[in-house]
């Protein structure tokens, strides 16, 4: 039976989840290996051709994440929160990822609407991996 009163060590299993993502990440990616994780996680390649409008997307380049500034943040989560959205952890959903995405690649709400969910989970995990690596 496990035991309930011993101490959990938050730390550990943040470094130990990070150290696994990472491990996982590398096996999976065949990429510059000079580069550091989140240098190699900026570009989400699509599993198939997405059509959108006129346009065909292979994958979407996530590096304006690296411009935002502490101004882009405020304005996402304004325009989050205008959503009618509550969350204790906004940075954890789609939505809140979408409206990231949105700001660093220029690209319309619709166009992130659009995607399967495959493709949204993906660019909300690098998202995510962006603001907590």
């Amino acid at each position: 039976m496990a035991k309930f009163n011993e101490e959990i060590n938050m730390e550990e299993i943040d470094e130990e989840l990070r150290r696994n993502e990472t491990e996982l990440f590398m096996e999976e990616d065949n990429t510059d290996s000079s580069l550091d994780f989140s240098e190699r996680s900026r570009y989400i390649k699509f599993k198939k051709p997405f059509q959108w409008e006129d346009d065909t997307y292979n994958g979407l380049d996530l590096s304006g994440l690296e411009a935002l500034t502490a101004k882009d943040l405020e304005g996402i989560e304004r325009k989050f929160y205008r959503m009618g959205i509550t969350s204790f952890n906004p940075e954890n959903t789609v939505t809140y990822a979408k409206v990231v995405a949105q700001v660093a690649t220029g690209m319309p709400a619709e166009f992130f609407e659009q995607l399967p969910v495959p493709e949204i989970m993906e660019i909300k995990r690098a998202v995510i991996s962006f603001f907590f690596n």
